[in-house]
């Protein structure tokens, strides 16, 4: 008799252990399909010649945690090989910036247009070089990084770097998490959050029948300029990230820098495990 009770108890905390296994794995599996959740769309930026990242950006977006998000390629401006597309949409009069940056800028701002224009309120912008190499480390919903965000916020940046250059003291400060979001400028545009309204309000300060007039005291690079624009804030912990050994159609000599920074963050994140 003794030995039956014994066997029910084991087969009873066998079955304990098993749902809760189950059951962790499920909460897993559904964690790993929330965490775009508060994102209503994503639009990725991509030359027409750049297939081999097309491909990559393709792949990455087939991982489960882009299930319930649509995405939409957008057509990048190819101010270098094709310069007549870039001169029919702005007037280039910055001699101090170059023309990729001109024409990254311009494929920003066809993205926020198309986006203006959707029935969707939120918004996810990718670079075409943008990885999850971070996503291990995730620990947020962007719903909760959108909800937790200052109530002014137009656009929250969710990747950046900062290159060789020593970020400020608060975005350096990881082990104390009281403020998440620094309203500082950052260097990237490859991934970030932006709301209808902002889009509406861009799209009205610069775009005219079919041609973006732009405001010249602005630098026309599209991390400077759509940032300075609108409300920016840093959220301090990147979720995604761009490619290690990158190349560039902008700014190849950053290359370095990028990488640099990149092992940096992975550091910041280690160091709070």
């Amino acid at each position: 008799m003794l030995i039956y009770i014994l066997i029910s108890c084991v087969i009873l905390l066998l079955l304990i252990l098993y749902n809760k296994f189950i059951n962790n794995t499920r909460n897993y599996e559904n964690m790993e399909n929330n965490y775009l959740d508060g994102i209503d769309i994503i639009y990725w930026i991509n030359l027409d010649r750049a297939t081999d990242r097309k491909i990559n950006m393709t792949t990455m977006l087939n991982d489960p945690v882009f299930t319930d998000v649509p995405n939409k390629r957008i057509s990048a401006t190819d101010g270098t090989k094709k310069p007549d597309d870039l001169h029919n949409k702005v007037d280039v009069k910055n001699t101090s910036a170059s023309v990729a940056e001109y024409a990254t800028l311009i494929s920003h701002l066809d993205a926020i247009k198309e986006f203006s224009k959707s029935e969707y309120n939120i918004a996810l912008i990718f670079e075409d070089d943008v990885t999850l190499d971070y996503k291990k480390y995730w620990k947020k919903t962007l719903k909760q990084i959108i909800d937790n965000a200052p109530n002014d916020w137009e656009i929250i940046m969710v990747g950046y770097n900062y290159g060789n250059l020593t970020p400020p003291t608060e975005l350096g400060d990881w082990k104390h998490t009281d403020n998440e979001y620094i309203n500082e400028h950052a260097w990237g545009a490859y991934s970030y959050i932006i709301n209808k309204k902002a889009a509406k309000k861009l799209m009205k300060m610069c775009h005219k029948q079919n041609y973006y007039e732009l405001n010249e005291r602005v630098h026309p690079s599209s991390d400077v300029y759509i940032y300075n624009e609108l409300l920016t804030y840093v959220y301090k912990y990147p979720m995604f990230t761009y490619r290690s050994d990158n190349d560039s159609y902008i700014h190849s000599n950053d290359l370095e820098g990028h990488d640099k920074y990149k092992e940096y963050i992975i550091s910041q994140y280690e160091g709070i495990k």
